[in-house]
């Protein structure tokens, strides 16, 4: 039988050559490629098999790479679909097109759920419809082009490979294995090389308890016991992976990392699945923290039922009557304290703590010690510039005291979760900003973690 099937020609018909005869009969013509680059056709009466390992190796792929074709005997003959014949396997595979056929007829009979690494992630090619124990089936040129988009999954970029595609959202061409695009890069590089590529965030990934602590901040979470988390009432955890049920070809897509949700409805996340190194375990953890970052109010409520904790509005924290906290404020927002002729505390006609943005005063600040409640409550020239912040007073006996690392400056507390530190009384105390509250990353859990303690 003659088979069709491409090469660079230049370095690739060297790497190649035992693929080729020595004659000067051969077919061989020059076809163009989609980039410009010659290609050798040739119509040869060569196996197929014997070229796949160098088409392979061209391709980049390394000699511990899962899909390297010596490993064909040791994949899952029905990919991460259909898991692993054990019928009348011999180590040859297959021994005819019969006995193929004879035991897809009998599916699921005599085959199991993938078991090995080899089985779970190094059965296919560039989907989980094109299974790598028949890549001798496929022409040469098609398979280097499924291996081509093999490789190009692997050189993923960590910023795309952190990313989740929401299940809802049925717009899909370039996905490959799943819809986390980490799970395409983590499978393509074991594919390719056989290593682990890294994760794509700079952190630790939990141990099991401690993640179901994290999802279990979210109200909707329930623990059904200590190997299984239900995220049937979690609502914002649904589309991040397509659900499944118990049955064999099911259990083998969560191996593969092609979806995590298993028992149906209550769409379970069990500690197997997410120990396994495809589990986006990041992407949860924010969907977790996102539900708290929306309920600042509700937190607020919670917070202020525990000693040593007060309601403040940011406006209040800004306008204070005593004037040693008043330079302490005036200090944290980076104003120099009185000048020009004039002591920073004065009898001047505007009460309370006040600043110039512009003219000979510009960037100082003050403290009338009398005058109206009136002027004391105006707006103008007031350092909270009229914001409707919130935040709340943590005195040294609080629980979330040490919650954050403290800062003497304003803007770090509103915008880099911190808490702001003061002295009132001989004693400090700390303020936490809702503005910093709603940034990304902020530590929610390290707070209900907290009001979880008795």
């Amino acid at each position: 039988m003659s088979h069709s099937f491409i090469i660079d020609l230049g370095s690739c018909y060297t790497k190649l050559g035992t693929c080729f005869p020595n004659s000067q009969n051969e077919n061989i013509t020059l076809v163009p490629t989609l980039v410009g680059t010659p290609l050798l056709q040739s119509t040869l009466s060569y196996p197929k098999a014997q070229c796949l390992s160098k088409l392979y190796k061209y391709a980049g792929g390394k000699e511990d790479g899962l899909i390297n074709p010596k490993n064909t005997q040791k994949m899952a003959e029905g990919g991460m679909i259909w898991g692993s014949w054990e019928g009348f396997k011999n180590k040859e595979g297959f021994k005819d097109r019969a006995e193929n056929d004879r035991a897809w007829r009998q599916w699921p009979n005599k085959w199991r759920v993938n078991e090995t690494e080899q089985e779970r992630i190094g059965s296919n090619l560039d989907s989980i419809w094109h299974n790598a124990y028949y890549a001798k089936n496929f022409s040469h040129r098609d398979y280097l082009k499924r291996l081509d988009r093999v490789k190009a999954k692997s050189n993923m970029p960590n910023h795309i490979a952190k990313r989740v595609r929401r299940t809802n959202v049925h717009d899909h061409p370039h996905d490959m294995y799943s819809n986390v695009k980490w799970v395409d890069k983590y499978i393509a590089n074991k594919a390719m090389t056989g290593k682990h590529p890294g994760y794509p965030v700079n952190m630790e990934k939990p141990c099991w308890p401690d993640f179901a602590r994290r999802m279990l901040i979210n109200p909707g979470v329930k623990l059904l016991d200590l190997n299984t988390l239900s995220f049937q009432n979690a609502g914002d955890f649904h589309t991040l992976s397509y659900s499944s049920g118990s049955r064999q070809w099911e259990e083998n897509l969560k191996r593969s990392g092609n979806r995590f949700f298993g028992d149906g409805y209550k769409r379970t996340i069990k500690k197997e699945h997410y120990e396994q190194e495809t589990f986006p375990f990041w992407k949860w953890m924010e969907v977790a923290n996102s539900y708290w970052k929306k309920r600042w109010h509700v937190f607020y409520r919670n917070v202020l039922d525990y000693s040593g904790s007060y309601a403040l509005s940011y406006k209040e924290l800004n306008r204070p009557n005593n004037e040693n906290i008043a330079k302490q404020i005036a200090r944290a927002h980076g104003m120099r304290l009185g000048g020009k002729g004039y002591s920073f505390g004065g009898n001047y006609s505007r009460k309370g703590l006040y600043f110039y943005t512009t003219g000979t005063y510009a960037g100082r600040a003050y403290f009338g010690r009398y005058g109206s409640d009136s002027q004391a409550k105006s707006n103008g020239y007031r350092l909270d510039r009229g914001a409707a912040t919130g935040c709340i007073k943590f005195t040294r006996h609080s629980r979330f005291f040490n919650a954050l690392p403290v800062t003497k400056k304003m803007n770090e507390a509103l915008y880099q979760h911190k808490l702001l530190e003061i002295t009132e009384n001989g004693l400090p105390v700390r303020y936490l900003m809702s503005s910093t509250y709603v940034r990304d990353g902020f530590p929610y859990y390290n707070f209900l973690l907290k009001m979880g303690k008795n």
